[in-house]
């Protein structure tokens, strides 16, 4: 009901106005974004399974990865687009057992693990429409649909206990998710199919000549539907298995539960950004920033340079402890972040990429 909603206003404006605004010039553009940060390790050894150095202290990973073409005419976007979303949240505890079973070392004996792991990823690809409006000169807004559909998909938990003993240990674990294809316990994959929706809100506001605010939110509210998906419900327990020398365990637990098919809906995680900018002399100004993703947030501190049409920016982010940088010129923008310059290394990625040119 809120999405046939929306689909009819943005119809009816959008048929008005453009046929109101055909002298406009047409824009076409093209965008990529890649976002990626990991709390306990470098993004590029959760690619390859954990194998590398001990894992950091950490509670969560996330990437969001999209290209969109489209084009811009009197306010109005519309662009197609693919994007890949994951948000793992997940104990220390987690992390340090997967990361001990992927790097065959043996986990700890005599320890308590406390098991949770909570995965929302998502593959889609859809159509985006949004319209940009000026409330004032020094106020405007943008508001933006997304249309997604998506074949490949996992939302669920995982939590339970392990115990280790000298030469045992017992597990009691409880697992929880719908999934395109079962990573866990080896369901053969069927076709999936998902349909929905997400929302974004921009506003940017110039306070006065010097102090501008900006707020961006993205997936503000979203939906997407999953109807007669795979799931499955179990409970896994194991009890007094011997720990080898090396403390390997054979993990073959006692499972009872039940695969099935249901109907889901997936939510994705929000992010937001706020940031104001001052101008402290006429070509340079400092700034502060928030980026959050779900609950989880991240402070920043900006300077940007302006030269005539070439506009430098720069930013350093605390948590992630990465250094940006980037650059305006024209109909180009591009902006780079890093924890590290040795990529293999870096805990935090993040790039993008806009070009748009007037015809």
């Amino acid at each position: 009901m809120k999405l046939s909603i929306f689909i009819t206003l943005f119809i009816s404006i959008s048929t008005s106005y453009v046929a109101a605004s055909s002298l406009d010039p047409i824009i076409p553009y093209l965008s990529v974004h890649s976002q990626n940060y990991s709390a306990t390790c470098p993004v590029n050894q959760i690619l390859h399974d954990l194998d590398g150095d001990s894992l950091s202290r950490g509670e969560f990973a996330y990437t969001h990865n999209q290209l969109e073409i489209g084009t811009e005419l009197s306010g109005w976007t519309i662009g197609v687009f693919q994007r890949y979303d994951y948000l793992m949240q997940f104990s220390n505890d987690t992390a340090r057992y997967m990361y001990q079973k992927n790097n065959d070392i043996g986990i700890d004996a005599n320890e308590e693990y406390e098991i949770y792991l909570q995965a929302n990823h998502l593959r889609s690809n859809g159509i985006g429409i949004g319209y940009k409006y000026s409330f004032s000169e020094k106020l405007s807004s943008k508001l933006r649909l997304n249309l997604l559909r998506s074949s490949d998909m996992t939302d669920g938990i995982i939590t339970g206990d392990l115990s280790t003993s000298d030469d045992s240990y017992s597990s009691d674990l409880e697992l929880d998710y719908v999934y395109g294809e079962d990573s866990i316990l080896g369901r053969p994959p069927e076709n999936i199919s998902g349909y929905g929706y997400s929302i974004d809100i921009d506003f940017e506001w110039a306070v006065n000549d010097n102090l501008n605010m900006l707020f961006e939110g993205r997936d503000l509210l979203s939906r997407l539907r999953w109807d007669n998906i795979t799931a499955t419900q179990a409970v896994a327990t194991t009890n007094t298995i011997a720990l080898g020398d090396n403390g390997d365990v054979d993990l073959r637990p006692a499972i009872s539960g039940v695969e099935y098919y249901k109907d889901h809906t997936q939510k994705l995680p929000a992010r937001y950004l706020i940031n104001g900018r001052y101008k402290v002399t006429r070509g340079y100004e400092l700034g502060a920033e928030i980026f959050a993703v779900d609950k989880y947030i991240f402070p920043r501190i900006l300077a940007n340079w302006n030269y005539g049409e070439l506009y430098l920016n720069s930013s350093y982010d605390f948590k992630a402890e990465a250094i940006g940088v980037g650059f305006s010129y024209g109909y180009i923008d591009m902006q780079l972040k890093l924890d590290s310059l040795n990529i293999e290394k870096a805990n935090s990625i993040e790039f993008a990429l806009n070009f748009s040119y007037p015809l």
